[in-house]
């Protein structure tokens, strides 16, 4: 028997997943005895593990507590047996379950527990909506809000905290806030210092300044009724920011310098002059954004999504490395010497029909059209796109018209013209709309793996399918004669509401059929196994 070499072992199976793992060391008793040396990464619940004899050697573990179903005094020996690995633990994931926080609180705040600085993820759950009474661990690095809670975070927060997101109805302001203490150590209330007006605020022994977002934070996430005022707000630790679909507050000298991505959501329309930093490489904005961008994008943005309001002049407005560049579906300006020629991946909305002719820079490789586009393309794809989709209008002449490095090229639903000798031979995957019903003799290319049609299509298939199709859909007028037609290579089949051929002779190598129960022939034994019915 061969030597194994344990460091070397354990080496590769640092690329394995933690599933890839166990059944490695699975293969031999020898290679058994390695899985209590392994170290798993993937987050895991503890009642998957507790009964390992390896269970200390897991970095992630997550503990739900207080679900449903869960009685009390199981909380306790699960939470104590989490507490025991944390030998080799990392990260331990708490997830506050309905009624469970008071006894969070209760067994994890202070100086009860000295556990309570392990836990580094702590998510409270929609229906969560109480004041926080109890410091939150210091060793919190992710916390996450459910859709409920809607109370004040003022100086509540602890400094460790790098990934804060809250829920969907949180609309608390998060200004800072200065607090007085007494001579006690004890924090006053404003309206106690002004009933107090023959005391100056010295008398008070200290002041202090509570951020409301913690300066450790690089993650923050707001939900959706969030709307308040971001002034002096965001810490310049953050790197990521999202808003919510209501919040709509000026930026103006509001979005730190340490931003990168930076989101807003539907509602957002505010003036963007000189209000994104120049560190913002992603840039996405909402639905009813419309707001002039001359000169206000700047050049350090490489992605940049518009919302389907937007509809203002794009030339010599857009930042000359980008890369990525998404509009909305009202969006219907000319396009001419405006798309920078680093661009790569260009999707156009609903609305979009202008003229791309020399248009389109030739760096771009996936391009997506709206469903109103319907202009001649030949001359004006550029030869390296690879994936090509057109919306639901488009009905154009393809004659020569395809560059041959497309491989995945999707049709839209009016498109029914001749594709004889039309479609590259570099095509992989192909998608017809509802429309196509044309002859495909000499028409799909070798090499297509995954081809589907839509509702009309009913021509003769006979030869005219590459060995090469392993997934094969057909629409619902469908009823061609199959018998020796469907290539040996197919692995998926569907067929729609109106077929009625015989499918007993189909190949073995399909692993899953799917019919409509319209469908009335008898089938075998052999077949029936892999039939799947949709329900129409």
């Amino acid at each position: 028997m061969l030597p194994i070499y344990e460091d070397v072992i354990l080496k590769i199976t640092e690329q394995m997943t933690d599933k890839d793992k166990i059944r490695f060391t699975a293969t031999s008793k020898t290679m058994d005895k390695l899985k209590y040396k392994l170290i798993y990464t993937e987050l895991v619940h503890i009642r998957k593990i507790e009964h390992l004899p390896y269970l200390h050697n897991f970095e992630h573990i997550q503990i739900l507590l207080g679900y449903i179903g869960w009685p009390n005094n199981k909380n306790v020996r699960m939470e104590s047996i989490g507490l025991k690995i944390l030998k080799h633990t990392k990260y331990v994931h708490y997830i506050l379950h309905p009624g469970a926080e008071e006894q969070f609180f209760d067994r994890f705040s202070g100086k009860k527990n000295p556990y309570a600085n392990m836990i580094t993820h702590l998510t409270f759950q929609d229906t969560f909506d109480s004041p926080i009474q109890i410091t939150i661990p210091s060793s919190v690095i992710h916390l996450k809000f459910g859709a409920s809670f809607n109370k004040s975070i003022i100086g509540l927060l602890p400094s460790s905290i790098t990934h804060l997101t809250f829920g969907f109805r949180f609309n608390q302001p998060i200004n800072n806030h200065v607090v007085f203490y007494d001579h006690n150590d004890k924090p006053v209330s404003r309206s106690t210092i002004d009933a107090n007006t023959h005391l100056p605020l010295d008398n008070y022994l200290r002041k202090v300044t509570h951020n409301s977002i913690p300066s450790s934070v690089t993650h923050l996430t707001f939900g959706y009724y969030f709307n308040q005022s971001i002034q002096n707000n965001i810490p310049p630790s953050v790197i990521h920011l999202t808003f919510g679909d209501c919040f709509n507050q000026s930026i103006q000298n509001n979005i730190p310098p340490s931003v990168t991505h930076l989101t807003f959501g539907d509602c957002f329309d505010q003036p963007i002059q000189n209000n994104i930093p120049s560190s913002v490489a992603h840039l996405t904005f909402g639905e009813k954004f419309n707001q002039s961008i001359q000169n206000n994008i700047p050049p350090s943005v490489t992605q940049l999504t518009f919302g389907d309001y937007f509809d203002m002049p794009i030339k010599n407005n857009l930042p000359p490395y980008l890369t990525h560049l998404a509009f909305g579906r009202y969006f219907d300006k000319s396009i001419k010497d405006s798309i920078p020629k680093s661009v790569t991946h260009l999707t156009f909305g609903h609305n979009f029909n202008e003229s791309i002719k020399n248009n389109i820079p030739a760096s771009v490789i996936y391009l997506e059209f709206g469903d109103l586009f319907d202009r001649l393309i030949k001359g004006n794809i550029p030869k390296h796109v690879t994936h090509l989709i057109f919306g639901r209008n488009f009905n154009k002449s393809i004659k020569n018209a395809l560059p041959p490095t497309i491989t995945h090229l999707i049709f839209g639903d009016m498109f029914d013209k001749p594709i004889a000798s039309n479609i590259p031979q570099s095509v992989t995957h192909l998608t017809f709309g509802d429309m196509f019903n044309r002859s495909i003799k000499n028409a799909i290319p070798v090499g297509v793996t995954h081809l589907t049609f839509g509702r009309n299509f009913n021509k003769p298939i006979k030869n005219f399918l590459p060995s090469t199709i392993t997934h094969l859909v057909f629409g619902d007028m469908f009823d061609q004669k199959i018998k020796d037609y469907i290539p040996m290579t197919v692995t998926h089949l569907t067929f729609g509401f109106n077929f009625q051929q015989s499918i007993n002779k189909i190949p073995a190598s399909i692993e899953q059929i799917n019919l409509s129960k319209n469908y009335s022939h008898k089938i075998i034994r052999r077949v029936l196994k892999n039939v799947k019915w949709d329900n129409y």
